[in-house]
């Protein structure tokens, strides 16, 4: 499996095409954030908040299409509804952590950490496990990903802010 790999499609499951920042390669398995402002998704800034996210998948749109997807510039095939999909994660994290976007590289997750992460906003996701067990003994104990390990996070779909106060 590669990034962007959506997990156990079943009936019901779709993807969205969407409009995207022009000129921004967008590249499966990475989470992008709804821009309010120009109404569309972008690469997040370093530790973003936003209560809507969306995953690229891996599908014909977005893969294939030359280095900088420039057939494509301005729209990508995303997953915006809750499911499980393959991401990349930029530091440790425990199966069951809650995910928000990384602070030091755009489009990654990186463990919300409840001491420094206040705002609820902040999370996308939750990690279920790394993408290498997928099909894995149910019987074995499952690894915490470290970091740059591909994991399957369960994307939450878009949900109204988080009250902070």
């Amino acid at each position: 499996m590669g990034l962007g790999t959506i997990i156990r499609p079943t009936e019901g499951f779709r993807t969205e095409l969407v409009k995207t920042k022009p000129s921004e390669n967008q590249t499966p398995g990475q989470i992008l954030v709804w821009d309010i402002t120009n109404k569309y998704y972008k690469l997040p800034a370093n530790n973003d908040s936003n209560a809507r996210s969306a995953v690229v998948v891996d599908t014909d749109t977005n893969v294939g299409k030359g280095v900088a997807n420039v057939d494509i510039d301005g729209i990508r095939e995303v997953l915006e509804r809750e499911w499980e999909v393959v991401v990349k994660t930029t530091t440790n994290v425990n199966i069951g952590d809650y995910l928000k976007y990384s602070a030091t590289v755009p489009g990654e997750v990186a463990k919300y950490d409840v001491a420094v992460d206040t705002d609820g906003n902040k999370i996308v996701g939750i990690c279920v496990k790394l993408e290498s067990q997928e099909h894995y003994d149910v019987t074995a104990s499952l690894t915490n990903p470290t970091a740059g390990s591909n994991i399957i996070m369960r994307k939450f779909g878009p949900r109204a802010p988080v009250d902070t106060a």
